[in-house]
């Protein structure tokens, strides 16, 4: 028989019942209790009273953990009434290491002891190698945080897609249960999604930079990257009919790290390193398959836009068996270097033959794949895998495609 799934839970002992995490806690308690999962919280007050009490409601399990020496158990003379299981721990490293054997954990604002709660379980992820478990936070403090963090490129950027920042109780029970029926932000009917290829069906040359780059040590921002891509401009793809050298792919990141601010001698070990790393084909993302076969069998059209050539984009969709898998397929043949504007998506819609309102385009660039759009009346939605976009809470944003099987709904025609 499948073990029960087991979620924990970390917050406040000060969060009250008219705190608004407080009500929260007691929401995602219940909800947790009624999709059968077991919750493992603290033992005492605040948040494991809130958690209790929805876990109650739900008929459901509560665990909770203390020291067996805790100043807290002593004044109390007791655990939490509400618990129904009970776990003594003799020390700290004891009592977290009962909290990192669980399924999942959720984070809402705590103090210094839930900012140590996070690093213990975070550090043992990684040392385990083991990312299948998600890490979630329930908390505005926790998003000032985590931009902090980012900011300081102390997590690896890969890692960030296992982190998620959720407002909702309802939105961090669909990470949870992998069910995002249950958090449908607003439904887009439509006929068409067009998607862009680069971090959105396939890693992006900055996400290859960046992964390459962090195995020897060196973090670059998101952002930077970005900027010294776009400022080191056409060795991205080989002219028509030519074959990229690996002197080539050399010099060219080399314009790229040194618009980084990295100096000439060890931006070459550098560059030698990522063109070694970068694969021929880039990595096709999990989600990708299953979010294709969905629209598919449910009567939408879809098409595909990217900055490569044509040819090489037939090569990459060839290559991981996805040709034939999209309705139209645009790459760009502009000069090397040249960015694209609004007018794509103009042209994507007389491609397809549908309506500017009837497609909705799904990429991971806030300007260029979600304002650009907009400013020609193509609905977009953000694709933010790696937490790039905490600061953009105008868009409307996603974790993952799983999502759109629950937010985009055919619209019929005729």
């Amino acid at each position: 028989m499948r073990p029960r799934r087991r979620i924990a839970v970390f917050g406040s002992f000060l969060a009250n019942p008219q705190s608004p995490e407080y009500q929260l806690a007691e929401d995602l308690g219940y909800l947790l209790a009624v999709h059968g999962i077991k919750v493992i919280c603290g033992g005492h007050g605040g948040i494991v009273t809130a958690l209790a009490s929805g876990a109650t409601r739900g008929g459901g399990e509560i665990l909770g953990i203390s020291l067996a020496e805790s100043k807290q158990l002593q004044r109390n003379a007791k655990m939490n009434p509400l618990l129904t299981e009970t776990e003594f721990a003799g020390t700290i490293s004891e009592r977290l290491a009962l909290f990192a054997n669980a399924d999942g954990y959720v984070f809402f604002t705590g103090g210094i002891g839930s900012l140590a709660e996070f690093a213990f379980i975070w550090h043992s992820l990684q040392v385990a190698g083991d990312f299948s478990r998600p890490v979630l936070f329930v908390s505005r403090a926790w998003k000032r945080v985590l931009a902090e963090i980012k900011q300081e490129q102390m997590i690896k950027y890969k890692y960030y897609r296992h982190l998620y920042l959720c407002d909702t109780v309802k939105e961090a029970m669909a990470i949870l249960t992998d069910d995002y029926s249950q958090n449908p932000e607003e439904i887009f009917y439509k006929e068409c999604v067009l998607f862009d290829l680069d971090g959105t069906i396939v890693e992006s040359p900055e996400e290859e930079f960046r992964r390459s780059c962090e195995g020897i040590g060196y973090f670059f921002h998101p952002a930077d990257v970005a900027e010294s891509f776009r400022k080191a401009g056409g060795l991205r793809r080989a002219p028509e009919g030519k074959t990229l050298t690996p002197d080539d792919c050399i010099g060219y990141h080399l314009d790229v790290l040194e618009n980084l601010g990295i100096e000439r001698g060890p931006a070459t070990g550098i560059a030698a390193h990522v063109c070694s790393k970068i694969r021929q084909v880039p990595e096709l993302y999990a989600d990708v398959a299953d979010a294709l076969a969905h629209l598919r069998d449910n009567g939408f059209s879809t098409g595909l836009i990217s900055s490569r050539h044509p040819m090489r984009l037939q090569e990459i969709l060839s290559a991981h068996g996805l040709t034939g898998s999209f309705n139209f397929t645009i790459g760009s043949r502009r000069p090397s270097g040249a960015r694209p504007g609004p007018r794509l998506f103009e042209e994507a819609s007389a491609l397809s033959g549908f309506p500017r309102e009837g497609i909705i385009h799904i990429g991971t660039d806030y300007q260029e794949d979600y304002l650009y759009p907009r400013t020609v009346g193509v609905d977009s939605i953000l694709l933010d895998r790696h937490l790039d976009h905490i600061a953009d809470d105008d868009a409307v944003k996603i974790r993952s495609l799983r999502e759109l099987r629950h937010l985009l709904r055919h619209r019929a025609i005729g």
